[in-house]
């Protein structure tokens, strides 16, 4: 069964008459100065200039491909650092640059116990904590 509420006709009105004043004042002056100020300002050119330009290049020159984006068809970025381009030249930096950051470790259990849940399954529920790095 559905509900009908009424509302006041006047108080309807008001209220479309107040979202369309916002809506007037807001958003048609924001879009006008969005087209003329936006991105690229004015001289970005018509809608038709900005489809004919070439937005991506064949890498190797073939028509088959791969393309790249023109802003990156220089290359692509394949290293973070220079020389350190397999993961374990990532590892071996990492622990150079931060000898003394916790990169991996071990937990030391404090107590584990078995949780039963009602449709019948078994949770194991575990609270551990850090152990302290040793003293060197």
């Amino acid at each position: 069964m559905k509900q009908k509420e009424t509302l006041n006709p006047a108080l309807l009105l008001l209220f479309r008459l107040v979202v369309w004043l916002y809506t007037s004042v807001t958003f048609l002056p924001s879009y006008v100065l969005s087209r003329v100020f936006g991105p690229g300002g004015a001289h970005r050119g018509s809608e038709e200039e900005r489809a004919a330009r070439a937005k991506a290049r064949s890498a190797p020159g073939r028509p088959e491909g791969p393309y790249r984006a023109v802003s990156a068809a220089d290359g692509l970025a394949t290293a973070l650092h220079p020389g350190v381009d397999t993961l374990d030249k990532v590892f071996e930096y990492a622990a150079t640059r931060f000898p003394h950051r916790d990169c991996l470790g071990t937990r030391e259990l404090v107590s584990e116990e078995d949780e039963h849940q009602g449709n019948g399954k078994v949770f194991k529920k575990v609270e551990t904590r850090d152990t302290p790095p040793p003293n060197t």
